[in-house]
């Protein structure tokens, strides 16, 4: 319980191995075994299930007045800039509670959920409940195995399946006749779901592309484009791995050319994919533009978002390949030298593989200041917070066997 009360006064909303955050409305909290809830909500089936590493609530004594005195074990008072924000509302003590919940995890009319009304009606129950935090965990495209957001495609861009498809509808972008079946809620489909918007979405971003009364729009998008200069190399990944010869293939396996990032080879593919590497980048503004909007909204809901910036990223990513010189690969086939997990444990008798290539922490110390800086300016523009993926401490690298890590 000790323990339990020093993770609680030092991490807001859950950042690290408990993820238990206190709501005291107001009056100073004292902790009881029996007054501990836990949840977490399941990306996979978003139903909530207990669970000791997850989510949200500890409630306060009501007995306890607030002109009580404060246990001493309970910590020191935070300090003003935990809570001089002016959209916080004004209690003393300056803690917060918040709420884990990915967004695929929300209610959806096709599988998942959205970045649309869905996600204004989550931000605003938790105004409601008195949260003042959303951790969303990483928004990023996932691996093509498991769909774990820990293990991405690349740590810059969104989550595509997350684009509200009726709000492409409403602005336009898509008719009335493109809306997909409804699916039933359940265990997400991440194959049917992705068969069924991922065309939507390349509509939508030929709409962008080409109409003229979306010219406005298209002004923004190419704001967004010359700004983020990271896109060029997430788009033509993104259309590297998608052809057919490549497809089942990691990076480091394709022709010496494309693997190696030659200039002319490089020069020759964005020419050649011209058309999906600006379908690429209009999906990734979609994504952005939903995002900052319900950023925007849960603000003003006095919600903060806290988000999660990589530590670790996927080897079959856009990171590795375009910055393989900050990377443990094998000097000749670009192949990972040793990959990141943690050894057996409680959790996990055999330990955890969890496939990531380890940094080249040795070499190249000013070229992993911007790669880490180009991370955390993204994860900045989408949230006000980040936080180390969980176990970052306990991770080492591995070259047995292990089971991965789901």
């Amino acid at each position: 319980m000790q323990a339990l009360k020093r993770h609680i006064q030092c991490r807001m909303a859950a950042c690290a191995q408990n993820h238990i955050a206190p709501y005291a409305a107001g009056r100073p909290c004292v902790l009881r075994k029996s007054q501990l809830t836990t949840v977490s909500v399941c990306s996979a089936s978003r139903q909530p299930v207990p669970c000791s590493r997850a989510a949200v609530l500890c409630h306060a004594d009501a007995s306890h007045s607030p002109a009580a005195p404060v246990a001493s074990d309970l910590g020191e008072l935070l300090g003003p800039a935990y809570s001089e924000d002016s959209n916080m509302p004004d209690w003393h003590k300056g803690r917060r509670a918040g709420v884990i919940l990915h967004p695929t995890a929300l209610p959806g009319p096709y599988g998942i959920g959205e970045l649309g009304k869905e996600s204004f009606k989550f931000i605003d129950w938790l105004h409601s409940a008195g949260m003042q935090c959303w951790q969303v965990l990483p928004l990023v495209p996932p691996d093509q195995e498991y769909y774990s957001p820990y293990s991405g495609m690349d740590t810059n861009c969104g989550n595509p399946l997350l684009i509200d498809i009726e709000a492409l509808i409403t602005e336009g972008l898509l008719d009335e006749s493109d809306r997909p079946p409804a699916m039933p809620d359940g265990d997400i489909q991440f194959d049917k779901v992705a068969a069924a918007k991922q065309p939507l979405l390349a509509k939508a971003a030929q709409s962008l592309l080409t109409s003229p009364k979306f010219s406005g729009l298209r002004q923004l998008m190419t704001e967004f484009r010359n700004s983020n200069i990271w896109i060029e190399d997430s788009a033509l990944f993104d259309a590297l791995r998608q052809q057919s010869e490549l497809q089942n293939l990691p990076w480091w396996q394709w022709p010496d050319p494309l693997k190696s990032r030659k200039a002319s080879a490089l020069k020759d593919a964005h020419k050649q994919h011209k058309k999906h590497i600006d379908e690429f980048v209009a999906i990734q503004f979609l994504f952005d533009r939903q995002w900052k909007a319900v950023k925007v909204y849960a603000n003003a809901r006095g919600i903060k978002i806290v988000g999660d910036m990589p530590i670790y990223v996927g080897g079959q990513s856009a990171d590795v390949w375009a910055n393989r010189h900050l990377f443990e690969l094998n000097e000749e086939s670009y192949a990972p030298d040793n990959v990141s997990g943690v050894p057996p444990d409680a959790f996990s008798e055999t330990g955890q593989l969890w496939g990531s290539p380890l940094y080249r922490y040795g070499n190249g110390r000013a070229g992993m200041s911007g790669q880490t800086l180009d991370c955390r300016q993204s994860s900045a523009s989408r949230s006000h917070l980040a936080c180390r993926p969980r176990g970052i401490k306990q991770s080492s690298s591995c070259q047995g066997k292990a089971q991965p890590a789901v």
